[in-house]
């Protein structure tokens, strides 16, 4: 007879590395890109260095060689309204061609920075000449081959972020006019072309921005009038054009020229406010509030706070005074703006300032670093001395309404609006004082709480991750956050048929990982035993793929940046993002490779043996069960003194998955123990192993839909039973 030790192989580690990077049917996926992405400092690189990068895009001479190819087709036909269908196609298969090779880099688009420029200023140099070609003839409509530009350059912007793409787009001034043009003829023109109307919203954007006052150019107004015109049509469009009219609008309307000639409040109240209040209470219309409101956003984002510190107050009651708006409750769109408009709104109200009390670790300078100066570390005597300068700051009495509904907006059912309100408070904490900072950690560790749903849970690990990604968590706050963070990192709620909880345990493995990255690693030394083994226990054995794999990343950025996780460098070797990713692979031959480390060999077990075994899915329970096997042979008297007894109450609850899960785990613990028996009666396992079971349960087990889940398992310890194979010493050992 075989066990699972005999029949088991290893999974190719070499054909999952192949699956993600040698097939070319496989996406990488786009990632949840988010236009609020913290600002990283910015490393600076030689020539050389920069240079260099550009080998790690092994596309770069093939997009580089069809971007020429696309522009200098294009060139040929630029008067052309319509082109051969043999041009066309060749066209066609060349921007599908650049496309998919940019699209590989989804996930790491900064690889596309050395080769950024030179990808995009030939493709606008000759969107330039077109524009300039329209505005002679008179003659706006863009053909297809030229849409196919267009589409490359949304790609781009989709892909590596529209403000690094525009950095390289035309700026002269004399430019402008000739965008405007175009772009005020796609307000009545095929919307298919959707990404050609974006792309010059972005051009226009930096155009907008031109370094002399507006009115050498504009002497009765009547280009202000339509740009904003062009800008409040375009944030009534659903879709990315409204973001591109939102960031055309702001850029624009917070010029200081502008801004001075009453443009802004005038936008602001008359148009964008009342245009929001109006649509968010009309139920056919209230799409068209989305488009408003992030109008509002962009402008509060992009303007300088000066100029908007009245209106911020004003804006104040757009958030406090529509809690009892059911169109704005049931809408993601709305409640996500009203989040990111709270955020915007209390940034404009505080003072920027550093936290003096902010918890420091090292510097954000890799030069500094390098040159191993000492570090500034936050003590407690600092804060002392912080509490004192920060006596006389005083705060808008709006500030206080604003964190309360940012707290609110933490619970959430929408993942989307959880995660801009974390952020929002995040951002707003860092200019608090001391006292109120604390407060706000205080009330996002009460959304930790056994009677809180799991949106709380999720939204809350998301705000206490930016805390503590920023040094807003200090160190004191660890003690009491520990033993919480545990328990979201193994979260699963039964809801009927369901379970919840995934979310919540991937965003505690984002927490695990800030502290890696925040933290020194004497502060985090007397934690690391908890987090080592929970962490550990979620990349191997939970249910969830993206769990595993956060949860080995946080492993990996431990061991990588504090260095003291037990056997750390063995085990990221052996578990990491691929091998992890097969959860059959995870259950049966990584945890068995980390078996032979006895610090995390028993949490491993209790796992198992606690969460897995009774799991909601079936299907879990059975790979427990054959992990619980092949983890036997290296501490067989801990199963035998410890797990059976355990199993055998379990084999007779009222609890259908406990009871299931409790018969499969003897029925493979006793075959892991086959390589160390030799003769025992079938009365003994009879006798021992089911004393707890009835006649009457027994009979039940067989005879009902709920017996045929233990059928199998109760044949297979039969079959352990007649091969005689249990050592007598072992008998003796479980009686």
């Amino acid at each position: 007879m075989k066990t699972y030790l005999e029949e088991n192989k290893f999974l190719s580690k070499d054909a999952l590395y192949a699956q993600y990077f040698e097939d070319p049917a496989l996406g990488l996926g786009e990632a949840a890109l988010s236009e609020d992405q913290p600002e990283i400092p910015e490393i600076t690189l030689t020539a050389h260095q920069y240079s260099s990068m550009e080998n790690f895009v092994k596309e770069k001479d093939l997009i580089l060689s069809l971007i020429k190819e696309l522009v200098t087709l294009n060139e040929a036909n630029m008067n052309n309204l319509k082109c051969s269908e043999t041009e066309l196609e060749k066209s066609r298969n060349i921007s599908f061609g650049i496309i998919r090779s940019i699209e590989r880099y989804q996930e790491q688009s900064g690889l596309l920075d050395p080769i950024l420029e030179k990808i995009v200023s030939p493709l606008m140099s000759f969107l330039l000449k077109f524009a300039i070609n329209c505005s002679k003839i008179k003659n706006y409509a863009i053909p297809v081959q030229v849409a196919h530009i267009f589409e490359v350059v949304y790609t781009l912007s989709k892909v590596r972020g529209y403000k690094a793409v525009t950095k390289y787009m035309p700026h002269e001034a004399a430019d402008l006019e000739y965008c405007l043009e175009l772009l005020s003829a796609r307000i009545t023109a095929d919307t298919s072309q959707w990404y050609a109307t974006y792309v010059l919203q972005l051009w226009m954007s930096i155009l907008v921005l031109v370094p002399f006052d507006m009115k050498a150019i504009d002497t009765n107004n009547k280009l202000t009038k339509t740009i904003i015109a062009h800008c409040m049509e375009g944030l009534l469009a659903a879709g990315k054009c409204r973001e591109g009219a939102a960031i055309m609008l702001a850029k624009y309307i917070t010029r200081p020229d502008i801004v001075k000639a009453g443009y802004l409040r005038e936008v602001l109240n008359e148009k964008l406010k009342i245009g929001y209040i109006g649509y968010s209470y009309d139920p056919v219309t209230v799409d068209n509030a989305v488009g408003h409101l992030l109008g509002i956003v962009e402008i509060l984002r992009a303007g300088e706070r000066k100029e908007l510190i009245t209106e911020a107050k004003e804006l104040t009651k757009l958030i406090t005074e529509e809690h009892e708006n059911k169109l704005v409750t049931i809408n993601t769109q709305l409640r996500k703006l009203k989040a990111k408009l709270a955020e915007r709104v209390g940034l404009v109200l505080l003072k920027p300032r550093v936290a003096a009390w902010r918890y420091q670790r090292g510097y954000r300078s890799l030069l500094e670093n390098l040159e191993k100066k000492p570090a500034p570390i936050t003590t407690s005597s600092k804060i002392e001395e912080t509490k004192e300068e920060e006596v006389e700051i005083g705060y808008p009495l709006e500030i206080e309404a604003i964190l309360g509904y940012l707290l609110n907006m933490i619970k959430d059912s929408q993942t989307v609006v959880r995660w801009s309100a974390a952020k929002g408070i995040g951002r707003i904490t860092g200019r608090l004082t001391f006292e109120l900072a604390d407060e706000v950690v205080g009330n996002l560790l009460s959304l930790l709480a056994p009677h809180e749903p799991e949106s709380s849970w999720h939204g809350g690990c998301l705000a206490i991750a930016e805390l503590c990604r920023r040094g807003f968590l200090l160190p004191s706050r660890l003690g009491g956050l520990i033993p919480v963070l545990e328990k979201a990192l193994i979260y699963d709620v039964q809801k009927g048929s369901i379970s919840v909880g995934k979310n919540v345990r991937d965003a505690a493995c984002y927490v695990v990982w800030t502290f890696a990255r925040a933290y020194l690693p004497e502060v985090m030394e007397k934690y690391v035993a908890q987090l080592a083994g929970t962490l550990l226990v979620v990349a191997l054995f939970d249910r969830e793929t993206n769990c595993r794999r956060a949860a080995s990343a946080a492993f990996q950025e431990y061991v990588g940046r504090q260095g003291n996780f037990p056997h750390g460098i063995e085990i990221i070797t052996e578990a990491d993002y691929f091998t992890l990713s097969n959860k059959q692979n995870a259950y049966l031959n990584v945890s068995r490779f980390v078996a032979q480390f006895p610090e995390y060999y028993k949490g491993m077990i209790n796992h198992l043996i606690d969460y897995k075994l009774p799991h909601w899915d079936p299907n879990i329970r059975v790979l427990a069960s054959q992990s619980l096997s092949l983890l036997v042979p290296f501490n067989p008297s801990f199963f035998v003194n410890n797990i059976i007894p355990i199993l055998c109450k379990r084999s007779t609850d009222k609890t259908l998955f406990m009871r299931h899960g409790a018969i499969l785990g003897l029925s493979e613990i006793i075959i892991g123990l086959c390589g160390k028996s030799e003769i025992v009666t079938k009365k003994y396992t009879s006798e021992y192993l089911f004393s707890e079971l009835s006649m009457s349960d027994r009979k039940l087990l067989q005879t009902t839909e709920g017996g045929k889940l233990f059928e199998e398992k109760y044949a297979k310890i039969q079959v352990v039973n007649n091969m005689h194979m249990l050592n007598k010493s072992l008998i003796d050992e479980i009686r």
